[in-house]
């Protein structure tokens, strides 16, 4: 077991499966395949050993910060990831792309509100339809390379 100096010059056990730390709350250094996981509430942050990343962190055995392992945040919507690269994402309202959750509307999009998950305008050769960029415009509608929308049929 591990031991931290306290200012009263006594000795307090670390934390669980924690090799050195400098309070009973926060560890440096975690025993073997164990990884280093911080959590913060109002002004007191933590950090404790942990044997499985929670949600949302990976705790991929690349994942090191000066060979200690440590529980990383995934990227944004994203509930699963590998070394930072996503593999599943929160909600199917998001697509995986390139190793992140892009809002599904925004796919092939130039210019998206993110916070809406809306299109605003497509990359060519799409068409905006609905906040989406689709490369067929639906029956009834025709895809004007002029404006870049799904336009209705006259």
């Amino acid at each position: 077991m591990a031991y931290y100096p306290t200012v009263l010059r006594t000795c307090l056990p670390c934390s669980t499966n924690c090799n050195v730390c400098t309070s009973s709350s926060y560890c440096t250094v975690c025993s073997s395949n164990y990884y280093l996981f911080t959590t913060q509430t109002t002004n007191i942050s933590s950090m404790s050993c942990v044997s499985q990343c929670p949600t949302g962190y990976s705790n991929s055995n690349l994942i090191y910060a000066n060979g200690i392992g440590q529980c990383i945040l995934c990227s944004t919507n994203c509930i699963s990831c590998v070394s930072n690269i996503c593999t599943l994402c929160v909600s199917s309202l998001y697509a995986l792309f390139d190793g992140q959750c892009i809002p599904y509307n925004c796919l092939n999009c130039q210019n998206c509100d993110t916070a809406n998950n809306v299109c605003l305008n497509c990359t060519s050769p799409y068409f905006l339809n609905n906040g989406g960029c689709v490369a067929f415009c639906p029956h009834g509608y025709y895809g004007d390379n002029t404006t870049g929308l799904c336009t209705k049929c006259v």
